[in-house]
């Protein structure tokens, strides 16, 4: 099929990193986007949890810098702080404080606005990449039964267009109306697997005093089901710090402010509510309960049209509570880069070889993600294989080993990473750590915070 020209749905991450390799096949790559991109370090419409906590894992940065080298410098040069992950964070894991120590891993630590800014500064330097904005997909465009193109409204003057193309892809993420489209033209229903989470968070950022020396980043980690609260606190761009609580049920945080406070005060350490009373808050508290895990199974249809495919949140939304989000995107990416090389591009096999590909990358995080969030449910609705609850309880020792133990620390940090593999947790150091708390549940209280 020819090459002339790509239209990507959504200026989301994954949209835009999709639209960075498909620069390298197609002469044209437009980018249509219905709401306005700011410029610079903005809160942009079209990202509902913009405002709340992104976490750039160590793993996401390098698929990132796979696609634009050095763009951690990028991210520096906005505001954002780049971290050594061992020695500059603080983690609270089962059992109380794990001691810092200098180490290799290191990421970007800053807002949503801030990575998007980034990206999208790098895009906008690519000459065969074309931005519209505030232009509305309102359907595909058929000819019998490869899509051509797309139909189009402009959301400022109601002008609706088609645009030609050889290859659609959709990254409109969670928002997608594919799977309506494809239903209307006679390709079937797309079948959906929802998994519901009771996982809520809350976040608001805060300015610290002019002298303030505190540590960079605080994280209190959950070990469900015994913990099933968790925080985490960031010093940002421009100064600020952003705090995010997540909790379970009748712990989810609140959104009102005297109430955000006091729920600080009941956490199981102290620290973090002494902080912020020592800080100002620059910011009302931002709440999200959307985090259900949704997978499109596009995959499972018997044909893929010619000329569409789909990725990221479009196809795989998990719930962002784990930090994962932009780490899939960019590992999502690299499947469609490497299916860009193989032959027939944009026809319906090839279209549907990679659907099935990409579903065997979202597999791994998925069953990952439900699994969690199985033990976080009040009522479980999932009950994850036996291998898998192995394995999590297995986790749930080294966490609670990796409060006094650098080993387990350190496989703890690379596996929240996605450093290596779940090998990394199995090394002789780390099991004979682990193995000393088989019989052990997290202790009932937490040792005070050590001195920076």
């Amino acid at each position: 099929m020819r090459r002339d020209h790509a239209i990507v749905i959504g200026s989301s991450i994954g949209g835009l990193l999709s639209a960075r390799v498909l620069s390298e096949v197609y002469t044209k790559v437009t980018i249509l986007e219905r709401d306005t991109l700011p410029d610079g370090v903005q809160f942009r419409a079209g990202v509902p949890q913009g405002r709340q906590l992104h976490l750039l894992l160590m793993r996401g940065l390098l698929e990132l810098e796979k696609l634009f080298p050095k763009l951690r410098e990028d991210m520096k040069a906005l505001g954002g702080n780049e971290l050594d992950l061992m020695n500059d964070c603080r983690y609270l894991f089962a059992a109380g404080w794990a001691e810092p120590r200098p180490s290799d891993y290191r990421s970007i630590i800053a807002t949503r606005p801030l990575f998007d800014a980034a990206i999208l500064g790098r895009i906008r330097q690519i000459p065969n990449i074309e931005i519209q904005t505030r232009q509305e997909v309102t359907d595909l465009l058929f000819h019998g039964r490869q899509v051509v193109g797309v139909k189009l409204r402009n959301r400022d003057t109601g002008e609706q267009h088609e645009l030609n193309a050889n290859l659609v892809v959709d990254a409109a993420g969670r928002p997608s109306k594919l799977p309506e489209w494809l239903e209307q033209h006679q390709f079937g229903r797309v079948k959906e697997t929802i998994y519901k989470s009771d996982v809520g968070y809350a976040t608001r950022m805060y300015t610290a005093p002019a002298d303030w020396q505190g540590w960079p980043a605080i994280f209190v980690m959950p070990m469900p089901p015994h913990i099933r609260h968790g925080a985490t606190f960031l010093k940002v761009e421009n100064d600020q710090w952003l705090l995010t609580i997540g909790g379970v049920g009748s712990q989810r945080p609140p959104t009102d402010s005297a109430e955000f406070e006091a729920w600080l005060a009941r956490m199981r350490t102290p620290l973090i509510a002494e902080i912020t009373q020592k800080f100002t808050p620059a910011s009302q508290v931002y709440g999200y309960a959307k985090t259900e895990n949704r997978w499109v199974h596009y995959e499972r249809l018997p044909v893929m049209p010619a000329g569409l495919i789909a990725i990221a949140d479009s196809v795989c939304a998990l719930n962002p509570i784990y930090g994962q989000g932009i780490t899939n995107t960019a590992m999502s990416v690299q499947v469609l880069a490497k299916h860009l090389q193989r032959e027939g591009i944009g026809s319906a096999p090839w279209a549907l070889i990679f659907q099935k590909a990409l579903a065997r990358r979202n597999k791994s995080g998925w069953l990952t993600t439900i699994s969690e969030d199985s033990r976080l449910a009040d009522t479980p609705t999932y009950r994850p294989i036996l291998p898998i609850r192995v394995l999590q309880w297995y986790s749930d020792k080294v966490n609670l080993a990796a409060a006094g133990n650098r080993a387990a620390t350190n496989a703890m940090v690379g596996a929240i990473h996605m450093i290596g593999s779940a090998a990394s947790l199995f090394t002789p150091n780390v099991l004979i750590a682990a193995s000393r708390f088989f019989r052990s549940q997290p202790p009932s209280s937490v040792p005070a915070a050590p001195d920076k």
